[in-house]
């Protein structure tokens, strides 16, 4: 996260505002986006997997709704953090 902070402060956003600042509103958001992407997760998860564990069978199931909650993961985290992340990295 801390690699990621400075790229997103420098690369994507081109911020030149207080880095202390920054860093803090980055942490506070960092975790309540993921208790918030893990509470989701309760919401969805387990019907994925039973529909997909029906259709495709345990093993091949398991492995593409893996593969299907970390995406939808991906997509809340990305949804998110983009924007709080204009906000935070003002230039």
């Amino acid at each position: 996260m801390v690699i990621n902070f400075f790229t997103q402060r420098k690369v994507t956003f081109k911020s030149e505002g207080n880095v202390w600042k920054a860093a803090a509103w980055y942490g506070l958001a960092y975790v309540i986006i993921t208790i918030g992407a893990a509470a989701l997760q309760g919401i969805y998860k387990v019907p994925v997997y039973t529909f997909l564990m029906n259709a495709l069978g345990a093993g091949t199931g398991t492995v593409v709704a893996d593969v299907v909650t970390m995406l939808i993961n991906c997509a809340i985290s990305f949804w998110v953090f983009y924007p709080i992340m204009k906000w935070i990295f003002k230039n």
